[in-house]
């Protein structure tokens, strides 16, 4: 059973019972979750500021109303809510510019992210950066995001009830996709194989400008594609070439070898989480979800997956 509740901006809540359809994203590249729906009502109602959806009388997404838009069809009105998770707060309000010195991931949290109504951290002690310069319009989560890549290296996470996860070690939940056995069942499977998906090496721009300093791809050894690659280190990475080549070259690696399932119905996964996939003439293990995607039509639900593989 799902279930959609929308909060006004005076803070009345009213249950949306006839969802004409729906769509919901996620996906590691983006911070914030996005929800397209539309519902069918009989008045105008009010201006929305919040929305939350229940699968199951669990809370699947709380976040704001981006754009709200009512069209009147003959005695009913047609209404469209585009919202994004509560990320979205972080994404928007911008930091305020300038250099921390001995900075801990405490005194970003409460300066950058619990001032905007988080009040709850997961974390695994208080590391510190000796320096962490915040740019002219840089955004509070932006902020956060590059102390977490830089003192941990990790990217945090918000759940679905407004909890910041910092932690390094979060074991996704496991899923078995198979049509026999008892395993999760699937309507259809894509495998894309981008033999230049990934990069050999990277060169990086040292204080001398020049491209001095070499970074292997030490998951290619072995494969006979050979790409390089020549880029600069960002301001925020204070220097630390090696760092950002690094977050390169995995994000490369991640988009080489990918795996889209689609199963029906509503299927509980999150970016993050490990798929194993069983099929025909296909077996696949340890895959990362790095999306996903839920769409309600009129004749149906349907989950889409995205996962891929480490490379090596």
């Amino acid at each position: 059973m799902i279930r959609f509740v929308a909060t006004t901006t005076s803070g009345k809540e009213y249950e949306l019972p006839c969802i004409k359809r729906f769509r919901f994203y996620s996906d590691e590249a983006a911070p914030a979750d996005l929800l397209i729906f539309v519902a069918i009502v009989d008045s105008r109602l009010f201006e929305f500021a919040f929305v939350r959806i229940f699968v199951d009388k669990k809370l699947f997404f709380d976040g704001v109303v981006d754009e709200q838009v009512t069209k009147q069809c003959n005695n009913n009105f047609e209404l469209k809510i585009v919202a994004r998770n509560r990320t979205a707060i972080l994404l928007d309000n911008q930091a305020k510019p300038g250099l921390y010195k001995n900075v801990s991931l405490t005194e970003i949290f409460e300066r950058h992210v619990k001032c905007h109504g988080f009040k709850e951290m997961l974390t695994d002690g208080n590391p510190k950066l000796e320096s962490l310069l915040v740019k002219i319009r840089a955004s509070e989560w932006h902020v956060l995001e590059l102390f977490c890549k830089r003192a941990m290296g990790i990217l945090p996470r918000i759940s679905a009830d407004g909890v910041l996860d910092v932690r390094k070690k979060v074991p996704g939940k496991l899923l078995n996709f198979k049509n026999t056995g008892g395993g999760q069942i699937y309507s259809s499977v894509s495998v894309t194989n981008r033999r230049y998906g990934a990069v050999s090496s990277v060169y990086v721009k040292g204080q001398n400008h020049e491209y001095g300093v070499c970074v292997p791809n030490l998951k290619a050894i072995g494969h006979e594609t050979q790409i390089k690659r020549y880029i600069e280190t960002p301001r925020e990475y204070s220097g630390d070439g090696l760092k950002y080549a690094q977050e390169y070259i995995e994000k490369k690696n991640r988009n080489s070898f990918v795996v889209d399932i689609l199963a029906p119905g509503i299927v509980e996964v999150r970016v993050g989480d490990v798929v194993n996939f069983e099929g025909e003439k296909l077996h696949f293990e340890g895959l990362t979800v790095s999306g996903v995607e839920h769409e309600m039509s009129e004749k149906q639900i349907v989950t889409k997956v995205r996962a891929y593989r480490e490379r090596g």
